[in-house]
C-alpha cells in the first residue's frame, strides 16, 4: 500500500527549487523521490533511500 503524497507539497517544493534555479536539491526537504512503482515520496525513510530516483525538478512546469 502507498502513502498519500500532500501535492500542494510537492508543487511548493518545485516552485521554491525552480525559483533557486535548482534541478536536484541535496536537501531532502527540498527534494522530490520516485520508486520503481512512480509513486511520488517527499519524505523517505532511510531504508527507502537505496530504492528512489531523485526526480529533476525542470523537467516540470509550473503554472
Amino acid at each position: 500500500m502507498s502513502r498519500q503524497v500532500d501535492l500542494n507539497e510537492v508543487r511548493n517544493r518545485f516552485i521554491r527549487n525552480r525559483q533557486s534555479d535548482i534541478d536536484l536539491p541535496s536537501s531532502q526537504n527540498r527534494a522530490v523521490y520516485a520508486d520503481r512503482e512512480g509513486n511520488i515520496v517527499t519524505q523517505p525513510q532511510a531504508s527507502e533511500q537505496r530504492q528512489l530516483s531523485q526526480v529533476p525538478q525542470k523537467v516540470f512546469a509550473v503554472i
